[in-house]
């Protein structure tokens, strides 16, 4: 999962941070 998470940053680095805070909310 993580792996895809960096992935997902190359493609839509915007994605990764909303998904960062919504898991620290």
């Amino acid at each position: 999962e993580y792996v895809d998470m960096v992935k997902a940053g190359i493609i839509d680095p915007v994605k990764v941070i909303r998904t960062a805070l919504v898991d620290a909310a």
